[in-house]
């Protein structure tokens, strides 16, 4: 009789090992399937990062200088008036980033090369964050009963990293598309004013 229950306690122990390990395994997939979730988010914003940021600032900055060297009217038309607004409004977005990423500031109220860099130190720490909670999972540190808990939490995290990563897209493109429809306007009435000039200053 005693070997019977000894057995039967020996069963029901490899039962809840195997129990035990069939959970770690599908917790361990779900950290590496978000691992390489991170990883592709993170060649994704690569190939969106604007490389010539320092090329649209210069652009600007030399084109609102010609135009304010050449412009010699009174009074600013509306429609110059306009495109004088938008170049504002372009240009905040390609301010050079002070190296600070404020958490609750809207992504879309951010410079281009803000906006990159939140995006960007999310996937980093996320990364870091799932190998550490990698870790605990394989050696069995901390509270064992709440690593579902945990993968569950980090999951909602790379959803939300997802979409962060879209609204960056989203953002640059909205922010590229403003600079060209400003820049495509307002170079060839400059270049035209520049032309004026250099006519008057010919004929005196």
């Amino acid at each position: 009789m005693l070997n019977k229950r000894l057995f039967l306690i020996g069963i029901l122990f490899l039962s809840l090992l195997s129990c035990t390990d069939l959970e770690r395994n599908e917790q361990l997939k779900q950290i590496s399937d978000m691992k390489q979730t991170v990883v592709r988010l993170q060649k994704d914003l690569k190939k969106n990062r604007v490389d010539t940021l320092a090329g649209f600032r210069t652009s600007l900055m030399n084109l609102e200088l010609r135009l304010r060297n050449n412009y010699r009217a009174d009074t600013i038309d509306t429609d110059l008036g306009q495109k004088m607004s938008q170049y504002k409004t372009v240009k905040k977005f390609f301010k050079r980033e002070k190296g600070e990423v404020k958490d609750n500031q809207d992504l879309n109220s951010q410079t281009l090369g803000t906006a990159y860099l939140s995006v960007k130190n999310g996937l980093i720490e996320e990364q870091k964050t799932l190998e550490l909670l990698k870790t605990d999972v394989e050696n069995g540190n901390g509270e064992r009963s709440k690593y579902n808990e945990y993968v569950q939490f980090e999951q909602n995290k790379v959803k939300q990293l997802t979409h962060l990563l879209n609204d960056y897209k989203t953002h640059k493109e909205r922010v590229l598309k403003m600079f060209f429809e400003v820049y495509n306007v307002l170079e060839p009435f400059v270049s035209s004013l520049e032309l004026k000039n250099a006519d008057k200053s010919t004929t005196r």
